[in-house]
């Protein structure tokens, strides 16, 4: 997740700030201290920020959701039960609706 973030910071992504103002975000990451941190920096930019503690969890997060719910999810790639590869390959075989716009970054 950290990887994205920094991207950001580098400049590496450019992006409106304002873009991401009332945004919805699954933050998966397994790290207290780092769930921390993301929803810090997240917030602070305006996005509302939804944490699964794990792959598994995000994945269940995404499926019952309705259509549209969430704007972006970042995963991190190691984590308990589904790591972000798996759970990201399990949400855009989701047979419906809640994944079609919704982008999905992993990283370290």
């Amino acid at each position: 997740i950290f990887d994205i973030i920094e991207s950001f910071k580098k400049d590496e992504i450019s992006i409106d700030e304002d873009f991401l103002v009332g945004k919805r975000i699954l933050v998966a990451e397994d790290n207290e201290l780092n769930q921390e941190i993301v929803l810090d920096i997240l917030t602070n930019k305006g996005c509302i920020v939804e944490l699964a503690n794990d792959g598994l969890q995000a994945y269940e997060m995404v499926k019952n959701a309705s259509k549209d719910y969430y704007d972006f999810i970042l995963m991190d790639i190691q984590m308990p039960n589904l790591n972000g590869y798996e759970a990201t390959s399990k949400i855009r075989m989701l047979d419906n609706d809640n994944k079609d716009e919704c982008q999905c970054f992993c990283g370290r």
